[in-house]
């Protein structure tokens, strides 16, 4: 199953699309419905292990990378503030 996120109206994939997905085909989409604040305890403790797992093994361009994503997202999102405040 696809992983996505809906992003202000917009589902976004986190991960790459299936190559015999066709541009206008029509998807079943389903919300888990779990949020990181309804996990148990142990269930986060289960997440953040797996998440120390996956990063432990990064190299220093992996953490440019993710970094320079993470600053171009941050920098979007307050264009679209401003916007929205009618501030620019």
């Amino acid at each position: 199953m696809l992983k996505a996120v809906l992003d202000q109206g917009v589902i976004r994939p986190l991960e790459p699309l299936p190559a015999e997905w066709a541009n206008g085909m029509e998807l079943n989409v389903t919300p888990t419905g779990a949020e990181v604040d309804d996990l148990t305890d142990e269930e986060a403790e289960a997440v953040f292990a797996e998440l120390a797992v996956l990063c432990a093994n990064n190299s220093e361009d992996d953490h440019r990378r993710m970094m320079h994503v993470i600053n171009e997202q941050r920098r979007i999102s307050k264009e679209q503030m401003r916007r929205q405040q009618g501030l620019g």
